[in-house]
């Protein structure tokens, strides 16, 4: 026995079923009597006896798209702007350049709008370049719960197994030496003023 799987909202009616369903309405024939025969609804018979104007062309279905743009989209001087600074800023992340459009150009709205715009525009589909397979010898972290236990904790860290398994020296630096990993609480620093000041949360 052959399965049907629908994996649309409802199977469409062909244009030649449309067709002939029109026809035979107009030729006097009871709405009920069209219906069973050909298996669609009163509805859908009386929106294609609307539109019908002779041909078949008339019953497909056409695009569902709005003629204008909303009125809260983007402006094409906002479009601009974005697509200017990712000409110069080609590996620039949403959140970099939501921090360039706020703090340059003045923009007020909300960063998942500006998240849907630059998927829409194919800004967030960055290719990765392959590269040669490269084990490093250390990595240093510091003593977050994410990396490491206390040392009083008789147990191994999924990160040290994971070291171990490929051969990775695991170095950790000292408690409360900022300077040490420097450069991710200056990553943390940047994305607190280009993001995070912007946002307001709201208490639970």
């Amino acid at each position: 026995m052959n399965i049907l799987i629908q994996t649309q909202r409802y199977l469409l009616h062909e244009i030649s079923t449309r067709f002939y369903a029109v026809k035979l309405y107009l030729s006097s024939q009871s709405v009920a009597f069209v219906c069973r025969r050909y298996h669609i609804s009163k509805s859908s018979l009386m929106r294609w006896n609307k539109k019908f104007d002779g041909s078949r062309e008339s019953l497909a279905d056409h695009s569902h798209k709005p003629k204008t743009p909303h009125p809260s989209s983007h402006t094409p001087k906002e479009l601009k702007w974005i697509r200017d600074l990712y000409r110069r800023n080609p590996h620039a992340s949403v959140c970099e350049i939501y921090g360039k459009l706020r703090s340059s150009k003045g923009y007020r709205r909300h960063p998942a709008s500006l998240y849907r715009v630059c998927a829409r525009l194919g800004y967030t589909k960055q290719k990765v370049k392959p590269t040669n397979k490269y084990t490093p010898q250390v990595i240093q972290t510091d003593n977050g719960a994410e990396f490491t236990y206390p040392k009083d904790y008789n147990k191994l860290h999924p990160m040290d197994k994971l070291c171990e398994q490929f051969g990775i020296m695991h170095k950790l630096i000292c408690p409360r030496t900022l300077r040490h990993n420097g450069k991710v609480e200056r990553s943390h620093r940047l994305d607190q003023e280009r993001f995070y000041n912007f946002l307001r949360f709201s208490p639970t």
